[in-house]
């Protein structure tokens, strides 16, 4: 028994690094994945000086580790009975695939590599019903398929959009949906936004060639970006390979982000304000068209309109053509004419007994200035008081007329005075005092003689 110890504990030694690092498997009717693995025959037990196998055997064991995979197989030990218990390879998943090689006895020198090119190698052992021997120790590794850098696209089906928070991309094969990393996926060009998140899309046994991007602020500008990605992919050994992928896309779409500003919209006679477009700075250049003959730029342009003035400018972008139209209008301030006359033979004249009557001015004013205060009625027929004006014809804010209310009623054939004062202070003039006067006759109330 110790004579069949011996002469195999160097191949032992030899081979205990493997050993340690590998899966070892006795043989029997399996399929495994492992890129590389130690086989031994069924039972193993030379090294204890029992027999290696069993009478009457036939398995196959196939090793896949995957498509593309060459699969290096080699004997550190065989011995087999010549001639009636044999070992052979297939160059694919099963017996019907092409025959390599087969190997009975005990080969010297042990048999030599073993290649197979299909992505699968299929080991098929026989023995008979009479001798057995010690068997074999045999180990494989595996080279894999080169994985080469996939293709990254923005999708046709959902592009970058403007004002979107989210795209779609797309690479030309299924990867790992683990490679797919938010943090590792940036962007070049204008103020381009940063990626918060990234969503798996169609992702099933953990392979998709889709991912959804998720931005924290939205593209708005016409700008020529660059995506990249930084990406791991593990071949099917899980030898890991870094790629730097990229992709480039541009926007023609955006609306234009500008503003035109005034520095006052409300102007006295004679003043000056200025105007000008302020955009946001971009990888673009504009144009700038003003409908007032101004200076085709974005300014500030000093203007002193005599008039209220619309001001139209029209920005073009240089590349995409898009434009933003905007207008702003200063107006210039009225200043209320301080000459008024005021008329009560009106349609509604004063009357004895009545209480209302309709006093016409002969311009318009702003129809917020009427107040029953600012009139005031006095005869030598007694005391008068206004007690309500109503605002009549108010269009736009100015008005012609107003209806008045007294009390005590007119009941005497006396003249009266009615008085506007109107004191307010101008925005251009400052302080302003109108004042009109009319006088009127009663000469409708009945004549009444008392007698004692």
């Amino acid at each position: 028994m110790l004579k069949r110890i011996l002469p195999i504990f160097a191949l032992l030694v030899l081979f205990a690094s493997d050993l340690l690092s590998q899966t070892t498997y006795r043989m029997k009717d399996t399929t495994v994945e492992d890129c590389d693995g130690i086989l031994t025959d069924s039972e193993a037990l030379f090294v204890t000086g029992g027999l290696g196998y069993d009478r009457l055997e036939n398995f196959e064991f196939s090793i896949c580790p995957g498509t593309g995979a060459t699969i290096y197989f080699t004997f550190s030990f065989l011995e087999l009975e010549p001639g009636n218990d044999t070992i052979f390879f297939y160059d694919g998943p099963d017996t019907n695939s092409p025959l390599i090689i087969s190997f009975t006895g005990s080969p010297v020198p042990i048999p030599g590599l073993i290649t197979s090119t299909s992505g699968c190698l299929t080991v098929h052992f026989r023995s008979d019903g009479s001798l057995q021997k010690r068997g074999w120790i045999s180990s494989w590794n595996t080279l894999a398929p080169l994985v080469t850098a996939p293709e990254l696209n923005v999708s046709a089906t959902e592009p970058p959009a403007c004002d979107s928070l989210s795209f779609l991309i797309e690479l030309d094969r299924n990867i790992h949906c683990d490679s797919l990393v938010s943090s590792n996926i940036t962007f070049t060009g204008y103020n381009p936004p940063t990626v918060t998140n990234i969503t798996k899309v169609g992702c099933a046994n953990d392979s998709s060639q889709f991912a959804r991007i998720w931005l924290n602020t939205p593209f708005v500008y016409n700008c020529e970006y660059v995506m990249n990605m930084n990406i791991n992919i593990p071949d099917i050994c899980d030898s890991v390979y870094n790629f730097d992928l990229k992709d480039t896309f541009n926007f023609v779409n955006c609306d234009l982000i500008a503003n035109l500003n005034t520095t006052n919209d409300s102007l006295c006679f004679g003043d000056c304000a200025t105007i000008e477009v302020t955009n946001s700075t971009s990888c673009n250049t504009y144009t700038y068209s003003w409908d007032n003959g101004l200076p085709a730029t974005a300014g500030p342009h000093a203007v002193c309109p005599q008039v209220t003035t619309t001001y139209t400018v029209t920005v073009t972008e240089s590349t995409t053509g898009k434009q933003f139209i905007d207008s702003v209008i200063i107006k210039i301030l009225d200043t209320l004419d301080k000459t008024l006359d005021i008329f009560t033979n009106t349609s509604q004249a004063p009357q004895c007994n009545n209480r209302f009557f309709i006093v016409k001015f002969d311009k318009s004013i702003p129809c917020y200035f009427i107040d029953s205060a600012i009139f005031t009625l006095t005869s030598i027929a007694g005391t008068f008081n206004v007690t309500n004006a109503v605002k009549l014809n108010c269009t736009n804010g100015m008005l012609d007329s107003v209806r008045l209310r007294i009390n005590p009623r007119f009941t005497q054939n006396c003249e009266y005075q009615l008085q506007f004062n109107l004191n307010f202070i101008d925005s251009c003039e400052g302080q302003i005092s109108i004042f009109a006067e009319d006088t009127f006759s009663i000469t409708d109330c009945p004549f009444v003689i008392n007698t004692f």
